[in-house]
């Protein structure tokens, strides 16, 4: 991890928005079960049913990165992109503080097949 880096902010940082993405996710849960309950065919499913099953799943890839993010920090790899092995710019990591590659590799990443 670069040095320059405000570990204990980034820290934080991402505690908070894990609790936040935990809270999201146990109401969207509660959500979906009621839906799993209410329906027997995935295709009657309403255009909202169908949001909420699609932000459950966007929130549990984020609470992941998050929580590998908490995991990079602790084994003191946070912070260096996983493409380039450079370092992640600060102001990047406060806007996205679980992103595993830099601002230049995450453009390049659609054209690269990467997420």
């Amino acid at each position: 991890m670069p040095r320059s880096l405000p570990k204990a902010r980034l820290r934080r940082r991402l505690v908070e928005l894990g609790r936040m993405y935990r809270s999201d996710l146990e109401r969207l849960e509660g959500e979906t079960a009621a839906i799993d309950a209410g329906e027997d065919d995935l295709a009657t499913l309403t255009q909202g049913q169908s949001a909420t099953i699609a932000f459950l799943e966007k929130d549990r890839d984020t609470y992941r990165e998050i929580v590998a993010a908490l995991q990079r920090l602790d084994a003191n790899e946070y912070g260096a992109c996983e493409s380039c092995d450079e370092a992640i710019g600060v102001a990047r990591l406060d806007a996205i503080p679980y992103t595993r590659l830099c601002i230049a590799c995450a453009s390049d990443a659609p054209t690269r097949g990467v997420a």
